[in-house]
């Protein structure tokens, strides 16, 4: 297989099918619009699958032509042999880019051509939409991980939580207080964005300078 899987296995050998990208996106959007499944005779083929089948064709074992190898559009993933029912749903609905051949007597074979295909547009508005919805789940996992390692550098319960307790122990330790204004900065640009306000590393920053100071006053 060269190209892309599609959700149909071959009659022909019983393999999954593949096509080119493109028309592997139109066969997937022609199923989810209600083509019948489980009637796809054929799709993409190797040169060898070719080869095999013109062999056969010289031989006479097939009612039906094949091309010379190197020649066939199933060998760059661009034609399905169909059988009914989808083959009379498909032939209904040109705009899905997939067009009954010129061979005569091949009823069933059809060829995906991208400039008739008028779903394309809906293919690159869903991937906009998909996009934006990754970009915030981007977001929510790095807040998600962000708060994670904060607990854990609270508790001290992990190797990573440990190391960075101690970085901020060791940062803010020798602070003075007109350098808190820019330790809030310093974790700011250090912590992923929208992890922490700066009003919340502020108050962490001066929670732990008083802890500081208390314990100096202490000895």
């Amino acid at each position: 297989m060269s190209g892309v899987p599609i959700s149909d296995v071959n009659r022909r050998n019983g393999q999954q099918g593949w096509l080119d990208a493109s028309a592997a996106r139109a066969y997937e959007r022609m199923k989810a619009a209600g083509m019948p499944g489980g009637c796809l005779s054929d799709a993409g083929r190797t040169n060898a699958e070719q080869a095999a089948l013109y062999a056969a064709f010289l031989r006479g074992e097939l009612a039906a032509t094949a091309a010379r190898p190197g020649e066939s559009l199933h060998e760059v993933g661009n034609a399905i042999d169909i059988a009914e029912p989808a083959r009379s749903w498909v032939r209904a609905r040109s705009e899905y880019g997939f067009a009954k051949d010129t061979v005569a007597n091949e009823p069933w074979h059809m060829v995906y051509g991208p400039d008739t295909d008028q779903h394309q547009d809906e293919e690159a508005d869903e991937m906009a939409v998909t996009l934006e919805e990754m970009e915030e789940l981007v977001r929510t996992v790095v807040r998600s991980e962000s708060r994670k390692l904060w607990e854990e550098a609270a508790a001290g319960s992990t190797g990573s939580g440990r190391a960075f307790r101690t970085a901020v122990r060791s940062v803010v330790a020798s602070a003075v207080e007109d350098a808190r204004d820019a330790l809030v900065e310093d974790l700011a640009a250090a912590l992923p964005t929208g992890a922490l306000t700066r009003a919340q590393l502020k108050t962490i920053v001066e929670n732990r300078v008083r802890a500081v100071r208390s314990r100096r006053e202490a000895r």
